[in-house]
């Protein structure tokens, strides 16, 4: 547009919409996330859906949103957390008339400080709704925060109970623990002396089992949410920084809105009737027209777009 003299900012504004994610062990006798995707797939199937990219997604891992290759075999369930309504922005401009030369493409993720406290926020909410879930064995320790060795709220790798059940009856060391120790294996019952000199897992928390209750069959157990050190926060936010990424939610470069902008937008590129500014029979129908966020599945938006 400036090389045409049009004097309008196509390609800022761009608003994608951040997400974090982090891994947990599962327990080893539950139905997997990746059973259960694969059970739907089989149904959407049935009904003529088109769905491969999901049928690949759950075929690569269960449930897993992170690089596959830093995980080791075995059952994970992912937390994540995404801001729906983010203050940063980042931009995009093409570099040349080939258009498959890689765009200057900058994300903006987390250049708003005020974007921190809500991912830190989603963060923490997100780790206690894992604690209490059924499926719950630890935490991916490599795939949480990297918190002081000492620090009492820091990620521990899979439970003693679920490693035991892992390896099974002849793995009598599974589990070894810190300190001069006796105790039962709790599979062969074999009464166990062992000097210990390494520890890497441990028994989950327990919390405060439910009273009896005869008039409600839903009852869980209580935990207390773990308390955060300004140290760990700190942690944390060391964390969002390196590890987020996109969820593929990306909009905003083409907003509707006055040229001059408003409250709501620095400066717009089309008018309410999708004409760019200054420009005659050009007009913009996806979702780089929206001046901000929508928060819900932007395919449907999209599809309102064409339709306006």
């Amino acid at each position: 547009m400036a090389h045409a003299g049009i004097p309008i900012r196509v390609g800022e504004l761009l608003q994608e919409q951040a997400r974090m994610s982090t891994s947990n062990n599962s327990k080893n006798d539950l139905l997997t996330i990746y059973r259960i995707s694969q059970l739907c797939i089989t149904v959407w199937l049935q009904a003529g859906s088109e769905v491969n990219g999901l049928n690949q997604r759950t075929q690569n891992c269960t449930d897993l949103h992170l690089d596959h290759m830093l995980m080791p075999p075995g059952k994970f369930f992912t937390m994540f957390h995404f801001l729906e309504y983010p203050f940063s922005r980042g931009s995009t401009h093409i570099v040349s008339p080939n258009p498959y030369e890689a765009p200057d493409f900058d994300a903006g993720f987390m250049n708003d400080k005020r974007d921190m406290a809500p991912m830190v926020w989603g963060y923490i909410k997100s780790r206690e709704t894992a604690r209490r879930m059924d499926a719950y064995a630890g935490e991916v320790q490599a795939m949480h925060p990297f918190y002081a060795y000492d620090s009492p709220i820091r990620a521990k790798d899979m439970d003693l109970a679920t490693t035991y059940a892992y390896a099974g009856p002849n793995h009598l060391t599974a589990g070894i623990q810190h300190g001069k120790h006796c105790s039962s294996h709790p599979l062969t019952r074999e009464r166990l002396y062992w000097v210990y000199l390494g520890s890497w897992s441990l028994p989950l928390e327990s919390g405060e089992a439910p009273k009896p209750n005869f008039l409600n069959s839903n009852q869980q157990t209580l935990y207390e949410d773990l308390k955060y050190s300004k140290q760990d926060v700190e942690k944390i936010e060391d964390w969002v920084k390196r590890h987020v990424e996109t969820t593929w939610h990306s909009l905003g470069t083409c907003s509707m809105a006055p040229k001059e902008g408003n409250s709501i937008v620095k400066h717009g590129v089309l008018d309410e009737r999708l004409n760019v500014h200054g420009v005659k029979g050009l007009k913009v129908a996806d979702l780089s027209i929206c001046p901000d966020n929508v928060g819900k599945c932007l395919m449907r938006a999209n599809l309102l777009s064409y339709g306006y």
